[in-house]
């Protein structure tokens, strides 16, 4: 996807969002933690055309997909988020998973290493 195909495919997901969405992905946007922040003077009363343009000199083409796709399914905007990974050709990057899987799961740790070798030894798992 180029340049001028990922603005615009962008700017088409932000004006399929309903007001209130749209306003929610601005929020989860300042929030995401995501390096580099997002400042709010950048992105808040701005239109969607802005945000786009926000997004793209702030991650770079394929990092704005990528961000905005993390950032609509943690609005629930799955249906979204998944058109919008199909039409990029976009996968969520392992650290995104493992960054949820984490959030999910909290402090677990796994079992003592005799089980694991024990487990490789067996070829069981």
């Amino acid at each position: 996807m180029t340049a001028r195909s990922i603005r615009v495919t962008l700017a088409d997901m932000l004006d399929d969002l309903p007001g209130k969405n749209f306003d929610d992905f601005v929020d989860q946007l300042l929030d995401c933690g995501e390096e580099p922040r997002v400042r709010r003077n950048r992105v808040e009363g701005k239109s969607r055309l802005e945000v786009v343009d926000v997004l793209v000199s702030t991650f770079t083409e394929t990092g704005a997909v990528r961000v905005s796709v993390e950032v609509l399914k943690q609005i629930n905007c799955h249906e979204q988020a998944n058109k919008l990974g199909e039409l990029s050709g976009h996968a969520l990057r392992p650290r995104f998973v493992l960054k949820c899987l984490i959030a999910t799961v909290g402090n677990w740790e796994p079992g003592p290493p005799r089980l694991l070798a024990q487990s490789h030894a067996t070829g069981t798992l």
